[in-house]
């Protein structure tokens, strides 16, 4: 979820989920991405894997306007 404030209504955001220290995964590969396009709103991301989540580190990084804007970091643990 982000809360987008303060923004024309042509404005792009983008989350990408990428796996920073997976073993078995190539270092920062992409594993999801999805694009919204809007004004201030509050936005709400599903962000995905195709099979179950390996252990490691991993990353969301958030665009506004093909500008890095914030990362956010997690791991997942089994």
């Amino acid at each position: 979820m982000v809360d987008l404030k303060n923004a024309p209504d042509d404005t792009a955001v983008r989350a990408e989920c990428v796996a920073v220290d997976v073993e078995g995964e190539e270092s920062d590969l992409v594993i999801d991405s999805t694009e919204i396009t809007t004004g201030s709103n509050q936005l709400h991301f599903n962000l995905k894997n195709d099979s179950p989540w390996p252990s490691g580190e991993y990353q969301v990084n958030l665009y506004i306007d093909d500008e890095l804007e914030e990362t956010l970091e997690f791991q997942v643990q089994k």
